[in-house]
């Protein structure tokens, strides 16, 4: 479902910044990672060179790593070192490339944020396939997030889900078993659905599409655009893998 894609399409981004990548290579052989982990600043194959590492940085980090360590409890040891030591510049990345189906629902215990990827969108081909109802993140219910973007979220994720129950209406008897009141929800989802692909830096020798960042802002506008109707003019193809709209 594009998983490492997206890892290494935040970690091509990390490189424009002052954060430096720190990649804790799982256990056996993953030739997934091929291509990935050399996006990193430094990658470590054991946990004692991982803590070497995260304790002699002064810069922000980013710490990225697999399950299988969380599964050992030794990312959990690793953290108890690094409070012990006073180490707050580390922010860390699970991923889960055991190939498993995951069925819980906090498969990694407790996190501030959670990406669920979803089987339906990557089916489709609409990348990144991030669920937009399930996943979550407590920094988006912080009494510091700005207003105007919590309520943005909650619109979106309220026509998204009524949106998705109407496609499986659709996908049984078709679009003419839609009411008439729920076309444009159906209609106004899709598109937001489609507006939230994202042409990958990292995929451009792939797809041939120049990949594109969209600033906070600039999303936050084309949402509510999309909310209101303002681009209803615009097909579900013209809002794919199109960066920003406005």
């Amino acid at each position: 479902m594009g998983q490492v894609v997206i890892l290494a399409e935040l970690m091509h981004r990390f490189k424009e910044s002052d954060l430096t990548t720190v990649f804790l290579l799982p256990t056996g052989n993953h030739p997934e990672l091929e291509g990935t982990t050399e996006l990193a600043d430094i990658v470590t194959t054991t946990i004692d060179e991982t803590y070497s590492t995260l304790t002699s940085q002064n810069e922000e980090v980013i710490f990225i790593t697999d399950k299988s360590y969380i599964v050992s409890g030794e990312l959990l040891e690793l953290q108890e070192k690094l409070v012990a030591e006073r180490v707050q510049n580390v922010t860390t990345i699970l991923v889960d490339l055991s190939g498993e189906v995951v069925d819980e629902d906090l498969p990694y215990g407790p996190l501030e944020t959670l990406w669920q990827l979803d089987a339906d969108l990557a089916s489709r081909h609409q990348y990144p396939a991030v669920h937009p109802i399930y996943s979550t993140s407590s920094i988006l219910e912080g009494i510091d997030l700005d207003q105007r973007h919590f309520n943005l979220r909650q619109r979106a994720q309220k026509l998204l889900r009524r949106y998705r129950e109407l496609r499986s209406v659709v996908a049984v008897h078709g679009m003419e078993k839609i009411p008439a009141a729920e076309l444009e929800t159906y209609q106004r989802g899709e598109r937001l659905e489609a507006y939230f692909t994202q042409p990958f830096f990292v995929a451009e020798s792939v797809t041939g599409q120049k990949g594109q960042s969209v600033a906070l802002s600039q999303t936050l506008q084309d949402v509510e655009a999309i909310l209101e109707g303002k681009v209803d003019q615009l097909s579900v193809d013209e809002l794919k893998y199109s960066g920003s709209i406005m």
